[in-house]
C-alpha cells in the first residue's frame, strides 16, 4: 500500500465495529441476559436481539453490510456474515494501529457514531494516540 506524501495525517473518520459477543462478555454481569446478541433467523440473516426481542433498526442481514463501504458488490445475504466481513481494524486496536501504520497515517479519532450498539463514542482502549500504540486511556 502507498504511503501518504505528508506526515502528521490524523484518520478522522475510524469507525469502530463492535465485536459480536461484547454485550454478552464485557457488560456488567446483572445486564448480560438483557444485552445485546447477534442472532440468524430461519433465513439465515443476521439480526440483533435486545433484551430478548429482535431489534428492527436494522433489516436481517443488515448487519453484514456495516463494513462494505466502497464494496460494491456486496450484498445481504446468509453469506454476507458481521464478524466474518469486517474490514482489517474495525474491531481489533492493535490491527487498526498497523492499518494505520500500513497507510502512512499518524493518529486516528475512531467513532461508533451510527453503530446499531453506540452510544456515540469511542469505545474504551480504542484511542489511539499520535504514538501509534495501543493504549487504554481515553481521549483528551
Amino acid at each position: 500500500m502507498a504511503q501518504l506524501p505528508a506526515r502528521g495525517i490524523i484518520d478522522a473518520d475510524g469507525h469502530v465495529l463492535e465485536p459480536a459477543d461484547l454485550w454478552e462478555d464485557y457488560v456488567e454481569e446483572r445486564y448480560r441476559e438483557r444485552g445485546i446478541r447477534l442472532r440468524v433467523d430461519p433465513a439465515g440473516l443476521e439480526y440483533l436481539e435486545v433484551d430478548g426481542v429482535p431489534m428492527t433498526l436494522l433489516s436481517p442481514g443488515a448487519l453484514g453490510m456495516l463494513g462494505a463501504m466502497g464494496d460494491d458488490d456486496a450484498v445481504m445475504g446468509p453469506d454476507r456474515r458481521y464478524m466474518e466481513v469486517m474490514p482489517l481494524g474495525a474491531c481489533d486496536p492493535k490491527d487498526r494501529v498497523a492499518w494505520l501504520d500500513e497507510h502512512g497515517l499518524d493518529a486516528a479519532a475512531p467513532t461508533t457514531a451510527g453503530s446499531p450498539t453506540s452510544a456515540g463514542t469511542a469505545a474504551p482502549g480504542w484511542w489511539v494516540p499520535p504514538t501509534s500504540a495501543p493504549t487504554t486511556s481515553t481521549p483528551p
